[in-house]
């Protein structure tokens, strides 16, 4: 059986066409990023809202969730981008089927690799932490491509080695910066049209009708409000996508540069159909 042709070109790419790739992807699955979307963020939305109506929790509670929340979603898109390296077309059943085979345990490994780049940045300081995160920074993508089979794990033939430690670093600060832009703007957004649109005032729906308020009243307000960390929690939740997305769009470059995986590829394609014959 020929093995099919990816469903997306390989070819080298500069971060910013990653970015602009992963938003043009996003918009030919929607449905099924809106469903991955739904399936993290309404759980631990409900979860955060119960924590700060009840116990009172702040916004260092809903940081944490939201940390957790993006591994499971990760996971998620990672297997949706994987996918269409084998030729396939992603669907909420592909996922829910890939992700039942191996997503859980993608989950836990991807847990535990980033506790540990979190230890090692709190008791290492900065620059060995860093290093441990740009160390294991394709660690995800590389387990996936070693359960989609030889003719995706990566070989270790140093050919990668070529990728200068600065490149994933500025990657990171252009996809992290994209992100906080989109944030500010999607936030602004929803909030102002639950404002005027249904007059549910969560940030500055608050602000324009208290007027000028002091400075601890506005951070005990931005720090404890239900609604608000429910509303920042759901906006990030979506950003990631994009974010995570663009991620894995550099780790295909990064193969594609210094491994010549498109080469290979096609290589390993004829190499299939002489055997055949």
């Amino acid at each position: 059986m020929n093995r099919k042709q990816p469903a997306i070109q390989l070819q080298p790419r500069s971060i910013l066409s990653c970015i602009d790739f992963a938003i043009l992807f996003i918009g030919v699955y929607l449905p099924l990023f809106v469903t991955i979307w739904a399936v993290v963020t309404i759980p631990a939305a409900l979860i955060t809202w119960m924590l700060a109506e009840y116990l009172e929790c702040g916004m260092g509670t809903m940081l944490i969730i939201f940390y957790l929340g993006t591994i499971p979603q990760g996971v998620m898109v990672a297997l949706v981008a994987s996918a269409t390296l084998k030729g396939e077309t992603p669907s909420v059943r592909q996922l829910r089927d890939s992700f039942r085979q191996v997503g859980w345990r993608l989950v836990f490994q991807s847990l535990g690799v980033r506790l540990f780049i979190a230890l090692g940045s709190a008791f290492l300081l900065l620059l060995p932490g860093l290093y441990l995160a740009m160390r294991w920074r394709y660690y995800l993508e590389k387990k996936i491509m070693y359960l989609l089979g030889p003719d995706f794990e990566e070989k270790e033939s140093g050919n990668s080695a070529g990728q200068k430690w600065e490149d994933p670093i500025g990657h990171f600060i252009v996809i992290a910066g994209f992100g906080c832009v989109l944030f500010f703007v999607l936030f602004i957004t929803f909030d102002l049209a639950a404002y005027y649109l249904f007059g549910f005032p969560i940030f500055w729906g608050h602000i324009l009708q208290s007027g000028v308020i002091d400075s601890d009243e506005f951070f005990s307000f931005f720090w404890s409000y239900p609604h608000l960390q429910m509303l920042i929690l759901a906006t990030a939740f979506m950003v990631y996508i994009g974010g995570r997305l663009a991620w894995f769009f550099t780790y295909v470059d990064y193969r594609v540069r210094f491994d010549c995986w498109d080469i290979e590829l096609q290589f390993n394609e004829q190499v299939q159909l002489l055997e055949e014959t």
